[in-house]
């Protein structure tokens, strides 16, 4: 069976030139991000708890450590302990 060219195409979407931006005031990108099991039963439950949806969860977590001068490597100790 032979297949023509067009048919062997793979098709992509096109990055649009503008992109949205939110009310971060930045454009977002979908991410591949690796989490355990319980992490992203903590995400979810916060986002059910707050409805939002889990990125912005985590976009929140993220500024707020930030803008808190959060020393991560200690916060990581703290928690496994």
């Amino acid at each position: 069976m032979s297949v023509d060219s067009t048919e062997r195409e793979i098709k992509t979407r096109e990055m649009r030139p503008e992109q949205k931006l939110h009310h971060w005031n930045s454009p977002k990108r979908q991410r591949t991000l690796s989490l355990t099991d319980s992490c992203w039963d903590e995400v979810s439950a916060l986002a059910d708890k707050f409805k939002l949806n889990r990125s912005e969860v985590i976009e929140i977590i993220a500024r707020q450590a930030k803008e808190n001068g959060d020393d991560l490597i200690e916060e990581r100790y703290t928690l496994l302990a």
